[in-house]
């Protein structure tokens, strides 16, 4: 199609019979060819596309794996760049701080641990930009104390360390907890703040020790001395605190009622765990290896006395597993049911994800939820009918294939005056 110029006007007559039509159509080109060619000479590409702009960073936006978590519990953080067309871009590691590092403090690598009570803002750095996440962290309240040994057999004037683990409704052990010993009659034996009991005079009393309002108790049992005998065993270290896969080596020292060492007396180890579960294994020469996450205490027998010491085993807690709630669907009550929704991000093949709520344990299902089924997440259906009205904590934890754990936890609110299976009231939310 040829292009004139707006404005001007061309008329082309038929030319007659008798004209050369070859010349003719040499004078039309000759004018027409020069318009073609300044109109583009072909078909119209449209205007030029600017270039796209390089992506800058413009905002931060903050996640962490836990809004809330315990004193003493972890959570991560992650930071994510947004540029100037509200796309995400790879801004790499933050800076990374707290702004109430006595509540919670945050390492360079963006794992958050709580120290005290209170509200916090984690905060990420980068390039002059700035993001804010904030978090709550609370007292877990303590749901059992045990005391070990729980019976003590000892010679006048010889001591005894007790040992004693504060745990939580999972089992796990609370550190740094304030603990109340007493002795029910100090004339036969008394217990000093930190747990050693002095035996006095033959005869029997009871030993104490609360915390958070949980009290659990020891026998002691005195009796005179009785030479060439054991009369106390010493065992080191006193404590133990390992991760998961770690062995630490134990030995006991027993002594006689004047304080003598005696030496080629057999020595029996054994293991147990207040919350019932395998957390660590002992050998006959006092080898003790962590396997598990939570308390345990390991003992030694020689001759009817007895010593222990506890083991603390924690977690591999690994900050490339993150696990996070709500997001793209949220969890909530349904009935006497908690619908359970997490999603975890992971470097490695996820082996296991499963929720906690106390002594309640549900393992999860990966599969793909939402309203058009394109969510894809760990979900499960926990019964919590037995719960009650109170603040609970749902945890659920991720264990890749290397054994690495990941934790995420979340506060929600039982609420039995609504909501119950078949009432046809709307059921309650998360608070």
């Amino acid at each position: 199609m040829l292009c004139v110029p707006r404005g001007r006007r061309f008329r082309v007559s038929t030319p007659r019979r008798s004209r050369d039509y070859s010349s003719w159509a040499v004078r039309i080109l000759a004018v027409f060819l020069p318009l073609a060619m300044a109109c583009g000479g072909g078909a119209s590409t449209g205007p030029a596309i600017p270039p796209r702009a390089t992506p800058v960073l413009t905002t931060i936006t903050v996640l962490v794996s836990a809004v809330t978590i315990g004193v003493g519990q972890t959570t991560t953080a992650t930071a994510i760049g947004f540029d100037q067309n509200g796309a995400v871009i790879d801004i790499g590691t933050p800076a990374w701080s707290s702004e109430e590092p006595s509540v919670a403090a945050v390492n360079a690598t963006g794992v958050v641990r709580g120290a005290s009570t209170g509200h916090v803002n984690i905060v990420a750095t980068l390039n002059g930009k700035t993001g804010r996440a904030a978090m709550t962290v609370f007292e877990i309240p303590v749901a059992r104390v045990t005391v070990s040994p729980a019976e003590v057999t000892l010679v006048e004037r010889t001591t005894q360390q007790l040992t004693v683990a504060v745990l939580d409704g999972e089992g796990l052990a609370l550190q740094a907890r304030a603990i109340e010993w007493t002795s029910s009659d100090p004339t036969r034996a008394t217990v000093s703040p930190g747990g050693v009991v002095t035996a006095v005079a033959i005869g029997s009393s009871t030993v104490s020790a609360t915390s958070g309002g949980v009290t659990a108790k020891a026998l002691v049992f005195v009796t005179g001395a009785t030479a060439g005998t054991v009369a106390s065993i010493v065992i080191a270290p006193a404590t133990a605190n390992l991760s998961i896969g770690m062995s630490l080596q134990l030995t006991a020292s027993l002594r006689d009622a004047d304080g003598n060492l005696l030496t080629g007396r057999d020595v029996s180890w054994t293991v147990t765990a207040p919350s019932g579960r395998e957390i660590a294994t002992v050998s006959a020469t006092g080898l003790v290896r962590a396997i598990a996450v939570g308390s345990a205490v390991v003992e030694a027998t020689s001759d009817g006395r007895r010593a222990s010491v506890a083991v603390v085993v924690r977690e591999n807690l690994d900050p490339k597993i993150v696990v996070l709630f709500g997001v793209p669907v949220l969890n909530g009550i349904v009935g006497d049911s908690l619908s359970i929704f997490a999603s975890v991000r992971s470097v490695d093949t996820l082996s296991s994800v499963v929720a906690f709520v106390g002594s309640i344990r549900l393992v999860l299902e990966y599969k793909t939820v939402g309203a058009r089924g394109t969510a894809p997440g760990w979900v499960g259906l926990m019964d919590i009918s037995e719960l009650p009205s109170s603040p609970q904590v749902l945890t659920v934890v991720a264990t890749d294939v290397t054994g690495a754990f990941g934790r995420g936890t979340i506060v929600f609110v039982r609420d039995t005056r609504a909501g119950k299976g078949g009432s046809g009231k709307p059921p309650p939310k998360n608070k």
